[in-house]
């Protein structure tokens, strides 16, 4: 049990200590908060290692005295030797409880510490994980794509006018916009993938293991879903819409260029009007669904008819095909093709 007690303290230290290296990458008020809070632990980690030090040393002390009363208590009476035996098991007493009253502080430190490492890697306005736990699992997917061919699906979405839409109804509004869409995004797709806030209003989620053709459906599903999705704001029915951009890991990828991928398909959906998903495959970017677009259109025509709420609208496309490029060259012009 001591032996236990010691190597656990051990072991959350040193933890502790490689997981405080490697947060290295935080930015500068982050990292001094987090050596402030880490510094606490290791100091409560210390004392009750020392606790448990300074009662063993106690323990062993008493334990000799009593073993000393032992070998000294031959031909004594029935009575004195009990007198001894009641000593020694009130001894192992005490010691059992030290060690269970380090155990649970024990267990407390490593509770906090797991609470703290898990804030470190939370978007704190989302709640989903942040660019930290983004960046690691990308990483540790691009490995497993190294060694195996398993390879990993990216995808990337930004709210629609989001600039637009704060600037009409206030960051708060946004801020509730951004926390309704990491919902729906945990709700359809977490059991499937990572779930990150990539920064400002795009969020990525990670599928490890998984190709593009095996969540094409669901992306596309969570994309039109959120289209539908009204976000209630201090009396007010918001709605958004969302560009998603879709990639996977290929023959001579890293994480970088499986983000560029991705982000250059988020782009063409913003540029080909957004509330679409494009798929990048490295050679073209196309539509992630065949007629995804028609089916969406139906959905707004339905929205426009007899909804008369108190809310934001989106812009219903002129018509539902493709633009040419002459429009396309129009719009750029206007200044509507930039991302946000």
């Amino acid at each position: 049990m001591l032996d236990l007690i010691l190597l656990i303290a051990s072991l959350l230290t040193g933890g502790l200590i490689g997981w405080w290296l490697r947060s290295g990458i935080a930015s500068g008020e982050r990292k001094r908060g987090e050596t402030l809070l880490t510094g606490g632990i290791l100091q409560r980690l210390h004392s009750i290692a020392e606790n448990v030090a300074t009662n063993l040393g106690e323990h062993q002390e008493r334990m000799k005295i009593i073993h000393d009363r032992l070998s000294s208590a031959q031909g004594s009476l029935p009575e004195d030797v009990l007198m001894v035996v009641q000593d020694l098991l009130a001894c192992n007493e005490d010691m059992q409880r030290e060690l269970r009253s380090a155990e649970d502080r024990l267990q407390h430190q490593a509770d906090e510490l797991h609470s703290h490492a898990e804030a470190a890697r939370t978007d704190a306005l989302t709640k989903v994980a942040n660019r930290r736990a983004f960046d690691d699992r990308l990483a540790e997917c691009h490995l497993v794509f190294e060694k195996s061919g398993d390879t990993t699906t990216l995808m990337m979405l930004d709210v629609d006018h989001f600039k637009r839409f704060n600037d009409r109804f206030g960051h708060p509004a946004g801020d509730a916009v951004l926390r309704g869409v990491a919902a729906l995004l945990t709700d359809r797709l977490h059991a499937r993938g990572l779930v990150c806030r990539y920064g400002g209003e795009e969020f990525a989620v990670i599928f490890p293991g998984t190709g593009i053709r095996d969540v094409a459906e669901s992306i596309e599903a969570t994309r039109i879903a959120i289209a539908e999705a009204e976000f209630p704001f201090d009396g007010m029915t918001l709605r958004i819409t969302v560009s998603v951009g879709v990639a996977e890991f290929q023959s001579g990828d890293d994480t970088a260029g499986l983000i560029h991928k991705a982000d250059a398909a988020l782009y063409e959906s913003k540029r080909k009007g957004r509330n679409r998903c494009h798929r990048n495959s490295g050679r073209v970017i196309e539509p992630l669904v065949a007629g995804a677009r028609s089916a969406w259109c139906r959905l707004e025509s339905s929205h426009r008819r007899g909804r008369a709420s108190a809310r934001r609208r989106r812009p219903m496309p002129a018509r539902c095909q493709p633009v040419s490029s002459t429009e396309i060259l129009d719009q750029r012009r206007r200044g509507r093709t930039t991302r946000r």
